[in-house]
């Protein structure tokens, strides 16, 4: 019966599954608290795939055959992101360090109030080339970014640490990210000892053409970004170089916060929606123009002429945005719909996504575990399914009756709009899911901002940043800029007077790790599955909406060497000892825990040998210089010990120094009976990835 039902969901569309089975076999693999690199975990996947393959070859039976054929694709998945785990990974700093590195600058970009680099490292000091990064990525409180450029080769003084581990449970790994990218440490510019920019072909470093090509086009965009940037006032500015090169440095803090505040954060990323606005401009633009020239239109195919320039400045456009995953699959999705005109059939269709999806995983397979991949595709694939249902003919009807010349341009207008609050709705709820699992808040009014923003966008903002582009080499830039800068200006007016309602924003906790999973299965099965057994999906979400927010909520946090440490108290809030000024970790665990207070109201610096603060209903003391140890003792129910000690200690204590790995966050939580809290995440027992090792 089981096999039947298989057989009869996927009847006729087993294509458009295809990614599905191959996307829960990656997600298997990164989700597993372990590395399965033993003989067992081995044998599983290839098992696994070499029943599938006996399944589809030797049975008749077309059942038998999808079966076998899911296990194959399934265990690929399994088994080729396992392949790029193991490709990508290089060597994590172990320790803090202040080191001289040789060094070619793969990447620089300033910031508002400092500098980015992403230096690929040639020779360090101080550590064994074993232990040495391929990458690091480096920040400078000064902007040291007039005598270089990427490509150039530097000696520089650096102070490193290794990359962070997550700071909540389940939360952002920022070392997964950190793998795939080859960046071993992260850290600040001490010092330029030099700086040789000599032309790539005259390098002492033999860079190969794909590398040599990088740095150019790198070159190009930063250009490109600084002309935009001194072109236009710094709110604008910094959002325009966004949009057009994906280089977002320049945007403002605050013009950041209102766009995330409200919902428009996504207007920075450059997805397929301005891949959309930017080729398909292109398109109708050339449409429009081929119709006063009738002889071409008679003697030419127009319709091959018009799609093979709009991909070219889409490829342009992938180039000079700085190629990123989202953008990829964004070329990826605009080549299939071109090709899809080109041959006469429906542009956006279910299938032509399941092909960017896959080409994707091909590409980049750990982007199934991100944000951003996961906020793009729900949105695309919701949308794709509900306007398959409902097509512009039932969705949006109008009289039969001949129309006028006005009344028909009125209604082009009425269809835009009901188009852009259908698709708003639609894209906001599924994006709104994701968005709350990664980043604890949801903009109240976000719904009314994209309404107000995204015309503007789509009409204003994108045609502007294409002419401007077309217009750049002749020096005629000024006024499509002058145009896209009123209408930067109109959004952020848009966004900033929603912020002025009551309660713009509701923050909410970390939400159960099985969550974001349900949600996939239900959005999938409700937009894949065809008959009525899609409505299944219904009570699925549901019961996501409730698991919103019911994450875990640690008794006690610990970063690192005891840096930051937070306390919940009996109220259930959390309280919390630094040693420094930085706010940035308490703030992220404030978000996390779903409170919406500043890191000051609740962040107390220490300045004397030990500090003392209550959990739940006992006394915890962090001690930060061991004189301070046997007053801590006799005073407090609990010890965090954040300084060296040779002696040994006759009390309670939770914590010591040699507990925990450089950047790592320490998780406990009470247990019945227990005086001490237990240890449950993090740390000694941290999960053996390769990322995390």
């Amino acid at each position: 019966m089981l096999i039947t039902l298989f057989h009869e969901r996927f009847k006729g569309q087993y294509f458009l599954w295809t990614p599905v089975f191959f996307s829960i076999g990656i997600i298997l693999y990164f989700s597993l608290s372990f590395e399965p690199s033993g003989e067992l975990f081995k044998f599983v996947p290839l098992t696994a795939l070499g029943l599938g393959l006996l399944l589809f070859v030797r049975q008749p039976n077309q059942k038998y055959r999808q079966i076998g054929l899911s296990l194959m694709i399934f265990s690929g998945g399994f088994l080729f992101a396992q392949f790029e785990t193991f490709r990508a990974d290089s060597p994590f700093l172990k320790y803090p360090i202040t080191t001289d590195i040789d060094a070619v600058i793969e990447w620089q970009e300033k910031r508002v109030n400092s500098s980015l680099f992403i230096l690929k490292v040639l020779k360090a000091d101080k550590i064994h080339p074993r232990y040495r990064p391929h990458r690091v990525r480096v920040y400078g409180k000064q902007v040291f970014l007039e005598n270089t450029q990427p490509g150039c080769e530097v000696s520089v003084r650096l102070q490193l640490r290794p990359s962070e581990f997550t700071i909540w449970p389940d939360g952002y790994e920022p070392r997964f990210v950190a793998h795939f990218r080859q960046e071993g440490a992260v850290g600040f510019i001490r010092e330029f000892k030099s700086i040789n920019c000599k032309t790539l072909d005259n390098s002492s470093v033999a860079a190969p053409y794909r590398e040599q090509f990088s740095f150019w086009l790198s070159q190009k965009r930063l250009a490109l970004s600084d002309r935009i940037t001194s072109s236009m006032s710094q709110s604008a500015g910094g959002i325009a170089a966004a949009l057009i090169t994906g280089v977002r440095g320049q945007i403002k803090p605050a013009d950041r916060e209102t766009l995330r505040h409200t919902g428009l954060a996504h207007m920075l990323a450059i997805s397929g929606m301005h891949m959309a606005m930017f080729a398909g401009t292109i398109y109708a633009l050339l449409g429009l123009l081929f119709a006063f020239i009738p002889a071409l239109v008679q003697s030419h195919n127009t319709r091959i002429i018009r799609v093979v320039i709009a991909w070219s400045f889409g490829l342009f456009y992938l180039f000079i945005s700085g190629g990123m995953v989202a953008t990829q699959r964004a070329f990826i999705m605009m080549s299939l719909v071109f090709l899809a005109i080109i041959l006469g059939r429906a542009a956006l269709t279910m299938r032509n996504v399941a092909l960017a999806a896959i080409a994707v995983f091909s590409i980049a397979p750990q982007s199934v575990m991100q944000a951003s991949f996961q906020m793009s595709f729900s949105a695309v694939v919701a949308l794709v399914a509900f306007y398959e249902v409902y097509d512009r003919g039932r969705l949006m009807t109008w009289p039969k009756r001949r129309i006028g010349v006005v009344e028909k341009n009125l209604r082009l207008v009425w269809l835009y709009f009901i188009a852009l609050f259908m698709t708003s709705i639609t894209a906001g709820l599924t994006t709104g899911y994701v968005g709350i699992i990664h980043f604890n808040l949801i903009g109240v009014y976000g719904l009314l901002a994209n309404l107000l923003a995204m015309p503007i966008l789509g009409v204003v903002i994108m045609p502007a940043a294409m002419v401007a582009l077309i217009a750049m080499p002749f020096g005629m830039e000024k006024i499509p800029l002058m145009v896209m800068q009123w209408g930067i200006e109109q959004a952020l007016l848009a966004a900033n007077w929603c912020l002025t309602f009551p309660a713009p924003v509701t923050y909410i906790a970390a939400s159960p790790k099985l969550a974001l999973p349900l949600f996939g299965i239900a959005l999938v099965w409700l937009c894949l599955v065809k008959s009525k057994l899609r409505h299944v999906a219904w009570p699925v979400l549901l019961v996501v909406s409730l698991m919103m927010g019911q994450g875990k909520k640690p008794d006690l946090i610990i970063n690192g060497n005891a840096s930051h440490v937070a306390a919940r108290q009996l109220d259930g809030s959390l309280m919390m000892i630094s040693k420094t000024k930085n706010s940035f970790v308490p703030s992220r665990w404030l978000l996390s825990d779903g409170d919406d207070r500043k890191a000051k109201e609740v962040q107390r610096v220490c300045v004397k040998a030990a500090c003392y603060l209550p959990i739940k209903d006992k006394r915890l003391a962090v001690v930060y210089k061991s004189s301070a140890i046997a007053e801590a003792c006799a005073k407090a129910d609990m010890v965090i010990l954040a300084t060296e000690n040779k002696n040994p200690i006759t009390c309670p204590f939770v914590f010591h120094r040699k507990m925990s790995k450089p950047g790592e966050t320490l998780f406990y939580e009470f247990k019945t009976g227990n005086d001490i809290p237990v240890h449950y995440a993090g740390g000694l027992k941290t999960k053996k990835r390769i990322w995390l090792n």
